[in-house]
């Protein structure tokens, strides 16, 4: 899937158990009887994965026709939103390889099985998963990333959800589909997608498609992929473009009112790409913009100046033993016009090993948000994958790669406290979701 060889170890419980960090409060917090764990008057997270049910194994990815079995193991994540509108939310588990993911529903004390997985039934086992409002009647729908392509699923109202017919644009294949995201890019009053596509061959004559989705406003989508500038890569040995995207995000970075796209991408592809009003995206990268494996990233304003910045993961290997990176994670402060400025050092947050799924989130109430990254990379043994020894001794310092919380100082400086406050997480995740989802305050 990509012509490193660098495929991923599927997501097994990593996933399930960074949803369920429960954050405790400090001794003069309010909302929660809990003590808090011995890490500090600064309180901290509990793993509390095996109390809510949601410690289950997968089936591992079974051997493709086509041999590209390991390509698979990049996949996984979560969706977390109330979709009966009964107060509680669900939770969506894209397992990535295996077997299709699971919705469950929170009842208050724990995370329940929902009934025929809600009618959610993906063709393949997702490589991610959505709750999104595709057809604008007030429901969250779900959208499920596969490599048959994606489906979609109309919500009832009620938290049933029933196959859409074909609301996607026709033509060709849509395999290579790996993350999205929603917004309303023309501002016309519903939500177009926006997709990451990674390990896809172009043909070198045609430009990329599948990337830019506008919606009609009734749930069908048509491509118009042709208004946006992909940057590919050009690698020796092949003789056509590859597409290596992993994360689109919609963020307004320049305060026009029109959302703009922020898509981090592998191998030094990553984009800004910048809304003319809803006719075209150009794309204003400029040299600041120098993370050479972006995988996973957030938007948020970390240092409260009105402006959306924006943080990618990528991989920090100084030492080189992998042959991927080096150099590490990036904050990438928002001027406030569109243009960014290089706050990694400054901020503290370079070295994140091998992360894939972040987020910017308040963990302490101090008004100053904080950064989370899952992490991992690798295989335990040779033969996994057909995976050979020489790959496993080539990433076996990122197997266990803990996860990572840095944490606001609250002068544009971050600390990273994982481990000091309770996430002691080093299993393989991709996805992550920072989410209140039991109503502590």
């Amino acid at each position: 899937m990509t012509t490193s060889a660098r495929p991923l170890q599927f997501l097994r419980r990593a996933a399930v158990t960074l949803a369920c960090l429960a954050l405790i409060p400090s001794a003069s917090g309010a909302g929660s009887s809990r003590s808090a764990p011995p890490t500090g008057p600064g309180g901290g997270f509990v793993d509390v994965t095996q109390a809510v049910g949601l410690s289950y194994a997968v089936r591992p990815v079974e051997p493709d026709d086509d041999g590209d079995t390991a390509a698979r193991l990049e996949d996984g994540g979560l969706a977390l939103v109330d979709i009966d509108s009964d107060g509680k939310p669900e939770l969506y588990v894209a397992h990535g390889g295996g077997e299709p993911g699971r919705l469950f529903s929170w009842d208050g004390r724990r995370f329940a099985a929902r009934l025929d997985n809600g009618g959610i039934e993906a063709t393949a086992p997702d490589r991610s998963g959505y709750f999104i409002d595709l057809d604008g009647d007030g429901a969250m729908d779900f959208l499920s990333i596969h490599r048959d392509g994606a489906q979609a699923f109309r919500n009832d109202g009620g938290g049933r959800f029933a196959e859409m017919s074909d609301p996607f644009p026709t033509g060709s294949a849509k395999t290579h589909l790996y993350s999205m995201a929603a917004g309303d890019y023309d501002r016309d009053g519903d939500l177009d997608l926006f997709f990451a596509q990674w390990g896809k061959l172009s043909d070198g004559l045609n430009a990329p498609f599948h990337y830019l989705w506008r919606n009609d406003g009734k749930g069908r989508f048509e491509d118009i992929t042709d208004i946006v500038p992909i940057r590919t890569l050009r690698q020796p040995g092949l003789t056509t473009p590859l597409e290596v995207s992993f994360t689109p995000t919609f963020s307004d970075i320049d305060g026009d009112g029109y959302p703009d796209v922020l898509l981090a991408g592998d191998f030094g592809t990553g984009q800004v790409l910048r809304n003319e009003d809803g006719r075209r995206f150009v794309d204003i990268r400029d040299a600041v913009i120098t993370d050479e494996n972006g995988m996973g990233a957030a938007v948020g304003d970390y240092d409260r100046d009105g402006g959306m910045d924006w943080f990618v993961t990528s991989i920090h290997d100084p030492e080189g033993r992998s042959g991927e990176g080096p150099t590490g994670n990036r904050l990438y402060r928002n001027l406030g016009d569109g243009r960014f400025e290089d706050a990694t050092d400054t901020a503290g947050v370079r070295e994140g090993g091998w992360g894939w799924g972040a987020c910017f989130a308040d963990f302490d109430n101090d008004g100053h948000v904080d950064i989370f990254h899952t992490n991992g990379y690798g295989v335990s043994e040779a033969g996994q994958y057909g995976l050979e020894e020489e790959y496993v001794r080539k990433y076996a310092g990122f197997l266990d790669d803990p996860s990572r919380l840095f944490m606001a100082n609250g002068d544009g400086t971050f600390t990273e406290r994982s481990s000091e406050l309770g996430i002691r997480h080093t299993g393989q995740g991709r996805g992550a979701v920072c989410a209140d989802y039991d109503d502590e305050q």
